[in-house]
């Protein structure tokens, strides 16, 4: 499905803002990027709920070559990982977000290095 120009605008916004928080924001802004059943993995941590989530984030990465799908209020992203905390380092990352009508959270959320 083709997906709006607003709509990659916004959800390219809510990963941005993850890229932000997970740097200096701190768990407050984190938790407020994810849906409260947010689940998945990011590197060795489960995470399970927005709470675990805003702890297993957190040092500097970016997430490069993003594609954005979308079907009505569900959305899936994959992108590189590039850490900031580990240069040379390149990681996966996917996330599933579900658009509340006012706002995109993330749903799921997976983050890995090739083996």
């Amino acid at each position: 499905m083709i997906v709006s120009s607003q709509t990659c605008r916004q959800i390219a916004a809510v990963l941005g803002c993850l890229v932000e928080a997970a740097h200096c924001g701190g768990p407050a802004a984190l938790a407020g990027l994810a849906a409260p059943e947010i689940a998945g993995f990011w590197f060795d941590r489960a995470v399970h709920g927005s709470a675990a989530f805003a702890e297993a984030l957190s040092g500097t990465f970016a997430l490069e070559d993003l594609e954005i799908s979308c079907e009505g209020t569900i959305a899936w992203v994959t992108a590189r990982l590039v850490r900031g905390d580990a240069p040379g380092t390149e990681g996966r990352f996917t996330a599933v977000l579900r658009g509340t009508g006012h706002a995109w959270l993330i749903a799921q959320v997976h983050a890995s290095l090739p083996a």
